[in-house]
């Protein structure tokens, strides 16, 4: 991400042997390097609080599934996930 931002620039100063050119400066922008690890920080978060959100309800779905009486109902998403994982495949 960041490499796509460096910027380059020429100046007018003295070099390691004190002569006077051109010297070419190479850096990120302070603002936008900022900008992006907030924004990837923020996004970062989002995820985790997805995950989370995902966990529970897997966990509540699971949960109704073992609620209900006919073990062949209960079966179906095992049913279901196979089938979908054989569409996926082929």
């Amino acid at each position: 991400i960041l490499k796509r931002d460096e910027v380059t620039d020429t100046v007018i100063g003295s070099k390691d042997d004190l002569t006077i050119g051109p010297i070419r400066v190479h850096g990120h922008p302070q603002k936008e390097y900022g900008k992006k690890l907030r924004e990837l920080q923020r996004k970062k978060i989002q995820l985790s609080n997805k995950k989370a959100e995902l966990l529970h309800l897997e966990n509540t779905a699971e949960e109704y599934i073992q609620t209900l009486p006919d073990s062949h109902i209960r079966l179906f998403p095992v049913y279901a996930g196979v089938i979908l994982m054989v569409q996926h495949i082929g």
